[in-house]
Formats: C-alpha cells, sequence, structure tokens
C-alpha cells in the first residue's frame, strides 16, 4: 500500500504541453522586448551624447564676469597692514559701517550678433547713510566702467572691466578699477578713486604721494622686490618714468590695508608697487 501511494504521488497528474503556435508567439514577444530595450538605449546614449557635445561647444566668458569671486581653487589674498607688500588686487570691504555695498554684474553683445566682442562689467555700488554722498560716488564708478564703450560698439573688441574696493572705511574708500580691452586697440590698465567719507571729497593724489628725486628710485627698488623684473619698465629711463609718476593721467594712486599702492599705465601694460610708509 505504501509503495503503491508513493508510485501515485511520484507520478502526479498529467499536464497538457504548449502548443506549437503559442511557443512562436512566445518566442517572438521575447525577441520584440529585447529588441525594444535595445533600441531605447540608443536612443539614450546618443541623447547624452549630444547634450556633452553641445555643453562643450558653448563660448567661455572672461573670467573677471564669469568666476568673479571665485578662488580658482586658491586661498583668497586677504591684504594684511603686516603684509611686506600688497601682492594683488583683490576686495577689502568691512561690514558693520554707515555705507553698505552691493555688487552688480552686467554683459552686453553688439546688436549684430559679432560673437567676438562683448562688454563684461562687474562692479559695486554703495548705499546707506549720507545717500547724497553715496550717489555721487556711484555716478563716477559709472563713468568708469563706461570709459571704453566705444571700443565695445565700434571696434568690435572685448571690454572687460572690473571694480575693485581695495579699502572700505567709516572714514575712507578707495576703489581701483582694471580695464582689459583686447580688439583693434588693445589696452590694459587701471584707474583709481579715493574718497574722504567724512567730507565727501577725493583725496588727491599729491596728498597720497609727494613725487621728489626718490621717487623713481624707490618705486625701481620696491618693483624690484615686489614684482621681479619687468623688461619695458627695466627698458624705461629715470626720466620717462618720473615723466609717467607726475602725470594724473598715466599714474594711479590708491590705499589699500597694507599701504599705498602706486602704479604706472603704460602702451605696454601697468604696474603697482607698495609704499607702505605712505600709509594713511
Amino acid at each position: 500500500m505504501e509503495e503503491e501511494r508513493r508510485n501515485e504521488y511520484e507520478a502526479g497528474p498529467k499536464k497538457k504541453g504548449m502548443s506549437a503556435g503559442a511557443k512562436a508567439v512566445l518566442i517572438i514577444c521575447i525577441v520584440l522586448a529585447v529588441l525594444a530595450l535595445t533600441f531605447t538605449g540608443i536612443i539614450i546614449f546618443v541623447t547624452v551624447k549630444n547634450i556633452s557635445s553641445i555643453s562643450s561647444s558653448q563660448p567661455e566668458l572672461p573670467q573677471d564676469f564669469y568666476d568673479y569671486g571665485s578662488n580658482y581653487g586658491y586661498d583668497l589674498y586677504t591684504p594684511d597692514a603686516d603684509d611686506e607688500y600688497y601682492e594683488e588686487l583683490t576686495d577689502a570691504t568691512t561690514d558693520g559701517l554707515s555705507y553698505q555695498v552691493e555688487w552688480h554684474q552686467e554683459t552686453a553683445y553688439p546688436h549684430d550678433s559679432d560673437e567676438n566682442a562683448y562688454l563684461s562689467l562687474y562692479y559695486p555700488t554703495f548705499s546707506g547713510d549720507h545717500e547724497e554722498l553715496l550717489e555721487s560716488i556711484n555716478g563716477k564708478v559709472r563713468e568708469m566702467i563706461h570709459r571704453y564703450d566705444g571700443s565695445y560698439t565700434e571696434d568690435r573688441a572685448v571690454v572687460s572691466t572690473v571694480v575693485y574696493v581695495t579699502l572700505m572705511e567709516e572714514d575712507r574708500l578707495s576703489l581701483v578699477c582694471k580695464y582689459k580691452v583686447s580688439g583693434k586697440n588693445d589696452y590694459y590698465g587701471l584707474d583709481a578713486l579715493n574718497m574722504d567719507m567724512t567730507t565727501g571729497t577725493e583725496i588727491p593724489n599729491s596728498t597720497l604721494l609727494e613725487v621728489d628725486d626718490t621717487l623713481v628710485t624707490r618705486f625701481r627698488v620696491q618693483n624690484s622686490k615686489q614684482n621681479g623684473s619687468i623688461t619695458w619698465l627695466d627698458d624705461m629711463s629715470d626720466e620717462e618714468l618720473l615723466k609717467i609718476l607726475s602725470d594724473d593721467e598715466k599714474r594711479v594712486v590708491f590705499l589699500t590695508p597694507v599701504g599705498t599702492e602706486v602704479g604706472v599705465n603704460t602702451d605696454d601694460g601697468w604696474v603697482t608697487v607698495t609704499f607702505k610708509e605712505n600709509s594713511l
């Protein structure tokens, strides 16, 4: 009896086999599903590749506009009174004053879509107490940043203008505008605005820098220490350098936490040096 039951259990109920037609339909469905998945994968791959290609072909904006304020992977320079000299143009803004700073950036292209020309501006405006004074300063900043608009609109040049707040205190404010013009007539230069915030007047260069017989020697010695050898400056005679340092149109003077920065603008570029003993 036991053996007979085991044989009956192992045999189990009889099952009907799948017909040939049903098997064919099943195989076709599997093949179609595999093809659909493959086709979908190809579409996704091509789409991603095209997007990557479009992104990589976009023109880059100049760093002064696109990445201004980022440290490009390096530590930002923070000027200090104990520094041996002022290392590079950077902002030295201060909170908690009777006036505040706000940053703005603008970019423009010619109406005829000339992709080789554009205008890039990065600049501050100020608000707070003494509105009339601050609006006057904002007006002077606007004059500075639009100085080379003609190179952009008429000469189809690339114009990049960045304004730095090199010193911001309750009684003094110093701004430096850096110009880069690349086109028919290249130009790289600086301009500065130094304000006495208590009187609301500009601080004249004669107050910040005394031009005398020792200025050229002091400038060259400090430049060698601070910037190393600069060919066009080394090739310039003392008489030529003194003439530039005496010319308000070519000389640039501004204040920093380190001291007074004195520079020259020439056809070959610009350079500045630190006079710590001239610090106000």
